[in-house]
């Protein structure tokens, strides 16, 4: 028996028993020492970072191993190979940039220990160059392995047709929610507080099946946010970047993760920390520059030196206002908002940030700007326009006037508005209201978890939600409603999908509004399709539903005098929401 058997039983699982490891938790011991896997990521279109922990003997310091690069799966044909150190100074982890290597091109790595036992084979792709038809990326953020399965990681997994993975921050978590323990062990975790539990709670989510499968087989393009790096020391960042296959540059050795690549001409992706920097540095009108001088200078450069048809740029936080203007206060009450806005944490709270951005997408006329965000744990569309109500410089039945587009896929577990408490009958309610508070929204679920596909074209660009369960293990996923956005026309297309479903707010006339006994409903043609009414109190509990087929008249005396909300819900439509003023 080899000296690290212990160590890998002892490490992999810390002190559980197996009753109290949670379902679908455990180390890939078949490759042992090598025991949490392997991961590529950062590709250029010459080279790709190769990474991968070796579990040490119980009486080294360090270990040696060997790296191969191969193109095939038996490593029949090894193009490159190399030997390296590792010790505890680096976590036993080991980072390799494998350089000359051919433009858009499939290779194979692995791993081997000098006593014969060899790693999982992993799979990475360089970046291509020169004029290419298309490529495709999967981006995702909020990975809570307390939430649920990773069955969106397993589903990433198994395509073979990513160029990139973008992860856009959380991909761990430093402390369990406590409305969302799916899957904690026993000892419950500690918050991470020290370098050793910070450590422990990477090697902990690499026990998960799913996340080393999705690692294995795709080049991961990752960055953090509050949750991967909450605390105030330097080492928290450092261990991040040890653990993911992350380009180490000058910039990133400073924790300064912002970065770019380019995918031929067809499209480059700057990755923006705006979690990092904030309240740091300001503008000369003394507000706070969400980036940082530094890194805001870096942003706006690339934009304006940028050679590719498309610009993504990852950010952390939804870019694009997310408002409450008009939205009843007793019914604000039911979620967590800011006053004017929902979140100023995000860009909300930094609109000098986020104005100078979208000025120089005006000054330099840049187009084709998609902003790709995370956090908020919904699928959010959005168009980028600087005043969503000003009908003059926005259209916002066309997206005239926009100035770009914002695609924010749902967190792959993290809690959103059911795990919230919020009963899943009143989001329809709330997506109607919001969405009519915003109208250069395009797009919202608020209950589904996943990631999101972006497919890149030369004349458009098309964004699809994935949605999986995650209280249990299952290989089913669902699509979610298809983003379209053309070349040049810096706006999400109203026609949303490939049946040609209008994604418009329904048009419903109700007087007479006050009302006392009876309110006379005016609908559109509906051609035999039907509208299906739920009115809701001031506070939006559901009172009563109703199908409705054509305009009609509807008794409200039964209810009390007071303010009411209806909803009216049509398939392929935003729902319609209301205000009912009930006085006698």
């Amino acid at each position: 028996m080899k000296k690290y058997l212990f160590i890998l039983i002892m490490s992999a699982v810390s002190t559980l028993t197996k009753a109290q490891v949670p379902a679908n938790i455990y180390a890939d011991s078949a490759h042992a020492p090598f025991i949490y896997g392997v991961c590529s990521g950062d590709p250029t279109d010459s080279s790709l970072i190769i990474w991968t922990y070796i579990e040490p003997d119980i009486d080294s310091f360090s270990m040696s191993l060997i790296w191969q690069i191969s193109s095939d799966t038996s490593f029949n044909s090894i193009l490159q190979s190399g030997a390296v150190q590792t010790d505890s100074l680096s976590d036993y982890t080991v980072k390799i940039d494998v350089t000359a290597l051919t433009a858009g091109a499939v290779y194979y790595y692995r791993f081997l220990d000098f006593n014969g036992n060899s790693s999982a084979w992993g799979r990475g792709k360089t970046l291509p160059n020169g004029n290419i038809a298309s490529a495709k990326i999967a981006a995702m953020s909020c990975s809570s392995i307390f939430s649920g399965f990773f069955n969106a990681y397993r589903r990433i997994a198994e395509r073979d047709d990513l160029q990139l993975v973008v992860h856009l921050g959380d991909y761990i978590y430093d402390f369990v929610d406590a409305n969302e323990e799916v899957r904690v062990p026993n000892p419950y975790p500690v918050d991470c507080e020290t370098r050793a539990e910070w450590i422990e709670r990477h090697k902990y989510y690499l026990l998960d099946p799913d996340l080393r499968e999705a690692r294995r087989m795709q080049s991961w393009y990752a960055y953090w946010d509050n949750h991967d790096i909450d605390s105030d020391s330097a080492y928290v960042k450092e261990i991040f970047r040890r653990w993911l296959p992350i380009r180490e540059t000058a910039e990133v050795t400073q924790n300064l993760l912002y970065r770019s690549l380019k995918i031929g001409e067809l499209a480059d992706i700057s990755m923006l920390d705006v979690e990092s920097l904030r309240n740091i540095d300001t503008f000369p009108n003394g507000e706070y520059n969400l980036m940082g001088n530094q890194q805001f200078e870096w942003a706006t450069q690339t934009l304006k030196n940028s050679d590719t048809r498309w610009h993504l740029m990852g950010s952390q936080k939804m870019v694009g206002g997310w408002y409450t203007r008009g939205i009843d206060p007793g019914l604000l009450n039911l979620v967590p908002n800011d006053g004017d806005v929902f979140d100023n944490s995000s860009w909300d709270g930094f609109d000098e940030t986020r104005n100078r951005l979208y000025d120089t997408l005006i000054v330099h006329n840049i187009n084709n700007c998609l902003m790709l965000s995370g956090d908020a744990h919904i699928t959010m569309a959005m168009d980028l326009v600087k005043d969503p109500y000003d009908s003059i410089a926005y259209n916002a039945a066309t997206g005239s006037g926009a100035l770009g587009c914002e695609f924010l896929p749902s967190s792959v577990t993290r809690g959103n508005f059911d795990e919230s408490g919020i009963p899943a009958s009143l989001s329809p309610f709330f997506m109607g209201i919001t969405l009519a508070a915003n109208p250069h929204h395009q797009h919202m679920e608020i209950n589904s978890h996943g990631y999101g596909l972006i497919e890149i074209f030369q004349d458009s660009i098309v964004a699809t939600p994935y949605y999986s369960d995650i209280l249990t293990q299952t290989n089913i996923e669902t699509a979610g409603q298809r983003l379209i956005m053309k070349n040049g026309t810096n706006h999400w297309e109203r026609i949303l999908s490939a049946s040609n479903q209008i994604d418009q707010v329904i048009s419903v006339d109700i007087f007479p509004n006050p009302a006392s006994d009876n309110i006379y409903i005016k609908l559109p043609d509906l051609k035999g399709s039907e509208i299906k009414l739920s009115i809701h109190n001031s506070v939006g509990q559901l009172l009563k539903e109703k199908q409705l087929s054509q305009s009609s008249e509807l008794a409200v005396n039964e209810f009390p005098k007071g303010i009411y909300w209806l909803v009216f819900e049509q398939s392929g439509k935003k729902p319609y929401s209301s205000k009912l003023h009930i006085s006698r």
